[in-house]
This record gives structure tokens, sequence and C-alpha cells, in this order.
């Protein structure tokens, strides 16, 4: 298992994403979050799966997957809740 926070963004938006990640299937109980023109879109309970199939392989400093969140929603609106995918790749990072 490893530990992935990855936040990031610029003038138009940003994405967090933080929790244990399993190296071979899915992990769940990852936190994730999109803040969009001002709007954060946030989830606790959302699951993370590593493509393990790339060349090179996932190793420290790099690795690629997808976030899956099923309900984001806005601080105080639960109603306005939607599904929430985010494709990441992160490559020479410091270990």
């Amino acid at each position: 298992m490893l530990g992935i926070n990855v936040s990031g963004g610029g003038s138009e938006g940003k994405v967090f994403i933080s929790g244990p990640v399993m190296l071979s299937g899915a992990t769940s109980g990852v936190t994730a979050s999109i803040t969009w023109r001002g709007e954060t879109y946030a989830d606790t309970d959302c699951s993370v799966d590593l493509t393990g199939e790339t060349d090179p392989p996932i190793a420290p400093g790099r690795a690629w997957g997808a976030v899956t969140c099923p309900k984001m929603t806005v601080s105080g609106r639960p109603a306005d809740g939607c599904q929430g995918i985010i494709q990441f790749e992160v490559e020479n990072c410091d270990e």
C-alpha cells in the first residue's frame, strides 16, 4: 500500500486527492475534491484504481490511475450530488 496526496490547479480550478492506495485493485476510502469556478465538489468515499499495465511500470515517484467518487457534493447542497471521475498521471516526483 502507498499513500497519495495530490493537489494542483490553476486560475480555472483545482483538484485534491488524498488517501491510501493499493498497488493492485481498487482502494476505497479516498477523499477527493474538484474546485471549478468557485464551487467545490467533494466526496470522502472515493476509490482509486491504479493503471498497472504501463511501460514503464508504476514505481516510487510515478503513478497513473483514476479516482471514482459516487456522490460528489457542494457543501450545504447534498441534493446536488453527482458522480465524479478524476484521471491522473503523476511522474518525476520525489519519493
